[in-house]
């Protein structure tokens, strides 16, 4: 794979399942190569036999497909308006036009599409949108402000990344019908993310937006009323309403006859807590563990740099009162079921796939049939169905790239820290393992508390095409291996973390596969921060590339969009009461020791680890005479490896591999 077949590659999301299990909604994005962005298509496929047609195609992202009850219409969200289709209609017609694609026939462009039909425009939506049960009708919200170019703050935060300068805004909870009018039910005093309706009540449960933490509500229509559960105690997200058939909850509490289930953590820390499934009683506000004994988060991880959409935990009730959910567990992310949500005790069972090992999304069939997006390391994004214990593709939008890119299989490697603790990583080689040494590339993750998996990583495939075995591990801090593990980092950045990493290559090194004359290191984010902590205090690495980086945790503290919040959790200190302890682990302290050939490159729209980071460092090596390169990327935001405009992507794949071959013979050029 080299840098420029990041264009393609295409990525699907959000696969849906009508009601009577006949069809499959799935968004497939590729990249806009004209534009610089990205074009998304919504795919209307037969479940029976896996024909398919573009029900709409559009520049930017969808997002949000959903068929009504009674599997009549599918709605979804562009960018810029809210539209729906007749679905047998659509496909009836389709087929007329000679624009219905069977299995295994080229998908091509049609010259028209299911007639889409437009049922509202506003400039921004909340995430999702759901049909009112029982009624032709949808429930949604339209986000928007007074005061577009004023911006007047009392609190933190008051930026985010990806967002800049937060506005204030409000949201007005909208019903719509086809025919287009909207009726306003209640207007919030701020940005409703997740809009979820209950099927018995019609009560609409939502969350609001907040970079820590969110809160959950209920409105209730025929009072016209809106009551806060929650107190900005941590995250939420993936509300659902459900039913379970029973049970009791924590402490030999009652289940209560109807609750709310979400994804989420209530603390101690924001970023380091495992997220695990809570339950919230709509009538008392009581909230409580679902999964209070199941150690893993009950979110995706590891899904690796191809997708351009982010990541998010998903929850869907299943008729019986079983919940199935997305969690991750030792860089697997896989669908898991959850059969009794009225027992703390009962452990969550996994749904494992036959094919592969890295699921991003699902949904649900009405007799237990089961729709997921998987992806491995060297297979990219198909659409899957299990269906009576048998799995079979449905989509394969790649398959005939695929092959041409000669994706490499990574080794699943176990380490053993210092002191013990058992540790995992992949390794990717260029040729056969016994044709080492292997001039190796140490990649390492963000967070810190994120981390790898079984994603499709463009970053390191573009890597071992240029000649290099690539290592890429889970050190101490990673999620996937439980709380404790995840914590171990915290008020140690740079202690057992760096350790682990320079172990590992150690463990490479003495059994033959990397050649010590030939190392490179480099990582984004927190992976960032380790790269330039790692060249200060080592000079055993030729060359290092840091993206989007931390050098000073004082600065970061204040400058970062959660700097203020993040920096005290994780170091436990803030500057003005002890700036010594927060200078001594930054590694702009240390940069008079760096020798290693340093490129920096950072987005110039960065507010999670803002672009003054990679300047302090620039600066300062600079000042000392050392070898640098900094590159500014305009406009993109800290997710710009996955997220950013493609140009910039593949520019910075092609840069990173370029760097090090100036740097580094590759196993193409031995010597």
């Amino acid at each position: 794979m080299k840098p420029e077949d990041l264009y393609l590659l295409q990525s699907l999301t959000d696969p849906q399942i009508s009601s009577d299990g006949r069809f499959a909604a799935v968004i497939s994005i590729q990249v806009d190569a004209a534009a610089d962005g990205y074009r998304s298509v919504l795919w209307l496929i037969d479940l029976a036999t896996s024909g398919r047609v573009v029900v709409d195609e559009t520049a930017g992202l969808m997002r949000s497909p959903r068929f009504s009850g009674d599997s009549r219409y599918l709605a979804w969200i562009a960018p810029g308006r809210v539209a729906y289709t007749e679905v047998e209609r659509g496909i009836g017609k389709a087929r007329d036009r000679g624009e219905w694609n069977g299995p295994g026939e080229e998908t091509g462009e049609t010259e028209d599409t299911t007639r889409a039909r437009t049922v509202m425009v506003a400039n921004k939506f909340a995430k999702n949108l759901e049909w009112a049960p029982g009624e032709s009708a949808l429930w949604l919200a339209v986000v928007h402000s007074d005061q577009p170019n004023v911006s007047i703050h009392t609190d933190w935060p008051h930026k985010a990344d990806g967002r800049g300068i937060l506005q204030a805004s409000k949201s007005d909870l909208l019903k719509v019908s086809l025919d287009g009018s909207a009726f306003v039910q209640y207007t919030h005093p701020g940005e409703i993310m997740e809009v979820c309706v209950a099927p018995d009540t019609h009560e609409v449960a939502f969350t609001d937006y907040g970079p820590f933490s969110q809160d959950l509500y209920v409105f209730h229509p025929q009072q016209g009323q809106c009551r806060r559960l929650t107190n900005g105690e941590g995250p939420i997200a993936a509300i659902r309403w459900v039913t379970p058939s029973g049970g009791h909850v924590g402490q030999g509490a009652t289940h209560p006859k109807r609750w709310i289930v979400w994804s989420g953590h209530r603390g101690p820390r924001w970023n380091d807590s495992t997220t695990s499934l809570w339950g919230t009683d709509p009538d008392s506000g009581v909230s409580w563990p679902v999964t209070e004994t199941f150690d893993y988060p009950a979110a995706p991880y590891g899904l690796g740099d191809v997708c351009p959409v982010a990541a998010d935990p998903q929850i869907v009730p299943s008729r019986d009162g079983a919940l199935w959910f997305l969690a991750s567990e030792h860089g697997v992310s896989g669908v898991y079921v959850l059969d009794d949500p009225g027992c703390p005790t009962t452990l969550p069972r996994k749904v494992a796939s036959e094919t592969v090992r890295c699921v991003s999304r699902f949904a649900l069939g009405p007799a237990g049939e089961l729709l997921f997006v998987g992806r491995d390391p060297a297979r990219p994004d198909a659409l899957y169905l299990r269906r009576d214990q048998r799995e079979t593709v449905v989509f394969a939008p790649n398959a005939e790239v695929a092959p041409r890119l000669e994706l490499r299989e990574p080794i699943r490697l176990d380490f053993t820290a210092a002191d013990g603790l058992s540790l995992e990583g992949w390794l990717l080689t260029p040729g056969p393992l016994e044709a080492g040494p292997y001039p190796l590339i140490l990649v390492i993750h963000g967070g810190p508390h994120n981390a790898y998996g079984y994603g499709l990583q463009a970053e390191f495939q573009t890597l071992c095409t240029a000649g290099y075995a690539v290592l890429y591990m889970n050190p101490r801090g990673s999620q996937t291996y439980g709380q404790p593990f995840a914590s171990a980092v915290v008020e140690d950045w740079g202690g057992k973390d760096f350790e682990d990493l320079m172990g590992a290559v150690d463990e490479l090194i003495a059994r033959g596969i990397a050649d010590p004359e030939r190392l490179g290191v480099t990582g984004y984010s927190y992976g960032g921060y380790m790269t330039n902590w790692i060249v200060a205090h080592t000079h055993r690495f030729r060359a290092a590339a840091a993206g989007g980086c931390v050098s000073d945790l004082v600065s970061f503290h204040g400058a970062s969009d959660i700097g203020a919040r993040f920096g005290y959790e994780e170091h436990g200190v803030r500057p003005w009461a002890n700036v010594r302890a927060l200078w001594e682990r930054s590694p702009l302290a240390h940069v008079a020791q760096i020798q290693t050939p340093l490129l920096l490159y950072h987005a110039k729209g960065d507010e999670r680890c803002p672009i003054g980071q990679s300047e302090e460092m620039f600066s300062a090596l600079c000042s000392l005479g050392r070898e640098v390169v900094f590159v500014a990327y305009p406009e993109d935001s800290h997710a710009f490896l996955s997220q950013g405009r493609p140009s910039h992507r593949v520019h910075k794949l092609r840069l990173v591999a370029e760097w090090f071959a100036s740097h580094i013979p590759s196993a193409h050029v031995r010597g």
